[in-house]
């Protein structure tokens, strides 16, 4: 017996035959299996290699990336899967005497055993010099992305007399199944033989195919028995290929050599279990596959599918893979399924089309297109021929489900699958049978999630099917069952595919049911497209059902489509003359039907268009008018957003104290109301006033609850899964806000996570070159952040957006101010007086005459002009409750004084405004205040 722990040698590999023992448990090498006493403890291939990779270590620290490494390869995994798979080990292997944990966790760096490791021979162990392998071919390309799939199938194989290597055709069982016969050879002393079925045309001669292999002859008698007999005290591996056309009989001599010949261990691979005593099933799954369109080539290797694409597309010419090709090869690898027969026919032609053209034309090719190597075997020549070779051993029942089951583009239930495959010739029990024998034959895929099980075909498969499911005249009907259902779904709310509903839409306005099931099916579907962040197609799906239907006849129709297509639009950089007309028409249409809610929404539309436009007038017009007609038809929802509306247009208008009370009014309501969220206007409206609220806090001089405001608007949006009002939330209250608070570090975690919206959603990046510039302005880099933060108001100017920005405008002007570029801050001052007096925007005018009074200073102009300025600023700043203002205001012209020998009067204005601010309200604004007062006598 020796001792592991504490030795220290290059080479720490440990021998195959070897039994180890630590904590109280054995761990037998051979077997992969671990032990407590006599009792197996369940472990997984990853976690046993885990355990593997610690022990080897002899107590040294394994960090996380060497045991990524080897457990996982190139794919790439997060910390998080680390660690669940090292707590679950943890938990399986229990803890040592004492209580402490027999795997170490060193934070940030990795883990190690904690406890010493004996080592001792197996007692069946027995050394065998390395054989080659006669009767099992060996590929002459290397197997990508299995190595995991070897480890485990080989420990199935040792504890286990029948392995069956399940999976769809083209998943790569054979393959899998011939590595893991390398890798088994030295445990079969008496040989290990390859039997190929696939040339075995009738049941009774698998026995003989069999002994040929074995090198056996056969004259008379019962071959299995013959066989069985021979193989009784011999330690062979048969490789069983190609059962699935012979399963009955490659069954029935399966168990006889179970039963009669315990040393003998088989591998079989077939599309469907044998379903013998004692079998154990291994289904191969596709390859790893990137769930987007990489644009590194490093990051895309990391993948098995991308891996394998690049090897074959290489060796077939001179295809070189790097960051150009990397999205179109990963688009290719998903669009196959990582079906690596799929990958490989599509990789030998990587070369001549080019990897964008591939990925461009896949879904147009014809499976035919796809053909491998001339030398493959028959069925596998191309994809046509693998699903053919399938499809031929179905019976025609299975056949016809088959088929049918086609028009799914993602996965469905069994409830699904009835709903579109059943009828009068096929009832639901003989339905859900079929079902289960189309998974069993790996046709279909299984998913799980908690009690739901979920069925899906490969995209491939799915194509074939399709094309028999047309051939058979069915096509119609079984889409019309679907688009029926996916309506169905939709209306109560249920979940659904995203791919089925696309496939439904468009499938019902291209074959004359736009008005059956086409509108109905785009209403229905219009909060899938917002729950997922695809406004963009709700747009365009909207839109064309307005496009491609007369509805002259059907005006609620169209006004549920108009108020749909402006909601969608209003997310998508647009806010023109035409959203005028859009909200207009729903609106006349919605009075005419005398349908409130779309009123509501209609008058909402119209407000918010002329709000983002900074036509702040006629939005404040709009949002009395919304809420005169919730007092006039007793909608307490529609009086509490019309006064939230009413309140940020006061806010902009620049009277703080009524915004103010209306929001404490407004977030008292919501606090009463059950539900704080009216689904109509698509918002969280308790997100929206808080938002708010923290600007109104802020220029009130409110600094500490600002911020807390602020925060509490992105969380209630955050926690209603709300993206657009944490959008809003962050843009309007939160950055802006921790900027003018001089909280940048806080600034740049919420600019952070907008810039996550941003990339998103394409719309929500408007607003980021703006705030960037203003953190960069706080930060001292002025030159930098004020290029930067004119650029963002280009882009919002560019795209209409003139809502409440003109405080950005005002920071650019103070920038150029203090770069001495005076004219043009002058030019930008009159240009947000303009605005102020045409608009109704007032938010900023106490700013916009303290920087004019400061132009008049910095140009040497009349003291007199500055001062009288600076009063008039100091007044507006009263009359609008903002106390901000009123200090910058202050501040400045108690300067002036000051520079002027005034220095008591100058004390005496700005006493009682600093004692306005908390010692715990501290902004720049502030700072340079108190600072000031300092010096004054």
């Amino acid at each position: 017996m020796t001792t592991l722990a504490g030795e220290r040698s290059a080479d720490k590999a440990i021998p195959e035959y070897v039994v180890l023992r630590f904590g109280g448990l054995r761990l037998d090498r051979l077997k992969r299996q671990i032990f407590e006493g006599e009792a197996p403890i369940p472990l997984g291939p990853r976690a046993f290699e885990i355990l593997l990779a610690l022990i080897e270590a002899r107590g040294d620290l394994v960090s996380r990336e060497d045991l990524v490494a080897r457990v996982w390869g190139r794919v790439h995994v997060d910390d998080g899967t680390l660690r669940a798979h090292v707590s679950k080990l943890r938990s399986a292997l229990g803890r040592m005497q004492g209580g402490a944990s027999l795997i170490r966790t060193e934070s940030g760096r990795g883990y190690r055993l904690a406890a010493p490791v004996t080592l001792e021979a197996h007692p069946s162990a027995t050394v065998q010099e390395p054989r080659t392998l006669e009767g099992v071919p060996q590929p002459l390309s290397s197997l990508i992305g299995r190595e995991a799939a070897i480890n485990h199938l080989a420990a199935l194989v040792r504890q286990n007399r029948l392995v069956t290597v399940a999976g769809a055709g083209g998943i790569g069982k054979t393959r899998l199944a011939q590595a893991v016969s390398a890798r088994l050879e030295p445990d079969f002393p008496d040989g290990v033989v390859f039997v190929d079925l696939a040339s075995v045309a009738e049941p009774e001669w698998v026995p003989t195919a069999v002994a040929t292999a074995l090198g056996k002859v056969v004259l008379s008698g019962n071959p299995t028995e013959m066989l069985v007999a021979g193989l009784k005290d011999r330690r062979v591996l048969i490789l069983l290929d190609n059962c699935e056309h012979l399963v009955d009989a490659a069954a029935l001599f399966c168990e006889a050599v179970a039963r009669g010949a315990p040393r003998v261990r088989i591998i079989a691979t077939s599309r469907e279990m044998l379903r013998v005593e004692g079998e154990w099933i291994y289904r191969v799954d596709p390859l790893d596959v990137p769930y987007v369109d990489l644009a590194s080539a490093q990051q895309a290797l990391s993948y098995s599918a991308v891996q394998l694409f690049a090897e074959r597309a290489a060796a077939a010419g001179g295809f070189a893979f790097g960051d150009r090709e990397a999205p179109y090869v990963c688009a290719l690898c998903r669009a196959l399924d990582g079906l690596p027969l799929a990958i490989e026919m599509a990789a030998v032609q990587a070369d001549s089309l080019g990897v964008r053209s591939l990925a461009e034309q896949l879904g147009r090719l014809q499976l035919e297109d796809l053909g491998s190597r001339r030398t493959a075997i028959a069925r596998h020549q191309t994809l046509t021929a693998t699903l053919q070779w399938s499809h031929d051993l179905l019976s025609p029942s299975d056949r016809a489900l088959f088929r049918r089951l086609s028009v799914f583009a993602g996965a469905f239930t069994a409830e699904d699958a009835v709903a579109v495959a059943a009828d009068e010739s096929r009832p639901a029990a003989a339905a859900i049978r079929e079902l289960a024998a189309l998974a069993a034959k790996s046709l279909l895929s299984i998913e799980s999630d908690g009690d739901t099980r979920r069925f899906r075909m490969l995209v491939t498969t799915r194509h074939f099917a399709l094309k028999r499911l047309r051939q058979e005249g069915e096509e119609a009907t079984i889409r019309q069952r679907h688009a029926l259902l996916m309506l169905e779904r939709l209306r109560r709310r249920a979940p659904v595919q995203i791919d089925d509903v696309r496939a439904a839409l468009d499938w019902a306005f291209a074959h004359e049911q736009a008005y059956a099931i086409g509108l109905p099916l785009t209403l229905a579907s219009v909060p899938l497209w917002w729950s997922r962040q695809l406004v963009e197609e709700c747009r365009a799906r909207v839109n064309h059902a307005l496009e491609s239907t007369d509805l002259a006849g059907d005006p609620r129709t169209e006004m549920q489509l108009l108020v749909e297509l402006f909601a969608s639009l209003l997310q998508i950089d647009s806010h023109g003359l035409h959203m005028i007309a859009i909200a207009e028409r729903a609106r006349a249409i919605a009075e005419n039907l005398d349908d409130l809610p779309h009123q509501l929404r209609a008058r909402w539309s119209l407000m918010v268009n002329a709000w983002n436009a900074g036509r702040f007038k006629v939005s404040a017009a709009h949002a009395e008018a919304f809420r005169q007609l919730g007092f006039r038809n007793g909608e307490a929802a529609a009086i509490l957003i019309g006064d939230r509306l009413i309140a940020n247009i006061r806010h902009v208008m620049g009277d703080q104290i009524e915004a103010a009370r209306l929001l404490q009014s407004v977030l008292e309501r919501l606090d009463r109301s059950e539900n704080p969220i009216d689904a109509r206007l698509v918002y969280n409206q308790r997100s929206l006033a808080l938002s708010t609220l923290a600007q109104v806090q802020f220029l009130r001089g409110e600094i500490e609850e600002a911020i807390g405001t602020a925060h509490d608007a992105v969380r209630e949006a955050e926690s209603r899964a709300d993206p657009v009002s944490e959008f809003y939330a962050l843009q309007q209250a939160a950055c802006p806000t921790a900027i003018f608070a001089g909280r940048l570090d806080l600034a740049e975690k919420y600019l952070t996570r907008l810039e996550t919206h941003g990339q998103r959603h394409r719309p929500y990046a408007n607003w980021v070159p703006s705030l960037r510039g203003m953190i960069l302005i706080r930060q001292g880099d002025v030159e930098t952040g004020a290029k930067e933060l004119a650029a963002g108001i280009a882009r919002l100017d560019d795209r209409g957006i003139s809502a409440n920005h003109n405080r950005f405008k005002a920071e650019l002007a103070t920038a150029l101010i203090e770069m001495g570029r005076i004219e043009p801050a002058r030019c930008l001052l009159e240009e947000l007086e303009r605005q102020s007096e045409d608009n109704g925007e007032a938010l900023c005018d106490p700013e916009i005459l303290r920087l004019r009074a400061e132009i008049v200073r910095l140009s040497g102009g009349n003291q007199a002009q500055a001062e009288a300025l600076l009063k008039q600023a100091l007044r507006v700043a009263l009359r609008q409750g903002a106390a901000i203002w009123e200090l910058r205001s202050a501040t400045s012209l108690a300067a002036l004084w000051a520079a002027s020998g005034l220095k008591l009067q100058a004390r005496n204005l700005l006493d009682p405004i600093c004692a306005k601010f908390r010692e715990s309200n501290e902004t720049p604004e502030v700072r340079a205040a108190r600072q000031l007062f300092s010096t004054l006598p």
